[in-house]
């Protein structure tokens, strides 16, 4: 969930040319249409978030690949950003209200999309057991009630389906664990491996957690409540009429979500 994260220091000041897809991570993820500062990121994602100097252009980078800045810019970079995340990402920008987001009828199956990223699962470590575990724990917690394309849309954005991702701590001193990266979640913290109960709670408690969300605006099935349930798991707190403001945590989280669901990967 990742929710309130505060500022930190940038780790270096490697600078590099804006321009040049080649010098960026496969691993990265920028947001086109913001600005920003340095702020931590658990996940293999970057990201760009707002700061009141205009001037500076601050990519988020992965915790493995320590942190890149860029310096600022005598012109906003917004093309050959937008031209990187179509590059690097294949994923597409949303912002706005839920109606600018992708509609239901545009979701991929549950299948479809867990299908599309075994491999990416595969790469953190996990199982051929874990992954088998995995799909069979989101089929029972969809009986609480959230659809399994996002109960797994959610898993593969918090921690790629890493079933030994570490535990986290968010601003308020609370652990963040699990597949879902849950408040109050039960973690396995480099294992792997696991069994399909240890598996199945996690999901588990990720779900029940946004369940939650999902009561606080309609507990309807439709696009409209999940993508707002979403900025809610994330950030704490929305602002309906644009789903990319983060709130302080990440602001194309619903965005990448809803790229997850039309079928996209890493």
């Amino acid at each position: 969930m990742r929710d309130h994260m505060a500022p930190i220091t940038p780790m270096s000041q490697q600078y590099f040319d804006r321009s040049s897809t080649e010098q960026m991570s496969k691993d990265q993820r920028v947001d086109p249409l913001t600005i920003g500062r340095l702020v931590p990121q658990q996940q293999n994602k970057g990201e760009l978030i707002p700061k009141e100097s205009p001037g500076q252009y601050v990519a988020r980078m992965s915790h493995q690949h320590g942190h890149e800045v860029l310096p600022p810019a005598s012109t906003p970079p917004e093309k050959s950003i937008l031209a990187l995340t179509e590059v690097k990402m294949g994923f597409t920008h949303y912002a706005g209200d839920a109606s600018k987001f992708p509609p239901k009828n545009q979701w991929k199956s549950f299948d479809e999309i867990f299908s599309a990223n075994k491999a990416e699962m595969g790469k953190t470590g996990d199982t051929p057991s874990d992954i088998d575990h995995i799909y069979a724990a989101v089929k029972e917690c969809a009986k609480i009630g959230v659809e399994e394309r996002v109960i797994f849309a959610i898993i593969m954005q918090e921690s790629t389906g890493n079933v030994g991702v570490r535990t986290t701590v968010n601003a308020d001193g609370h652990g963040t664990a699990g597949l879902m990266q849950c408040d109050g979640s039960p973690g396995f913290p480099g294992r792997h491996g696991l069994s399909q109960d240890e598996i199945t709670s996690m999901v588990r408690a990720g779900t029940n957690h946004f369940k939650g969300n999902l009561k606080d605006f309609g507990n309807t099935d439709t696009a409209e409540c999940i993508y707002k349930a979403l900025r809610e798991y994330n950030s704490g707190s929305v602002n309906e009429h644009d789903l990319s403001d983060g709130r302080g945590a990440t602001p194309a989280y619903v965005s990448d979500v809803a790229n997850r669901l039309l079928g996209r990967t890493n």
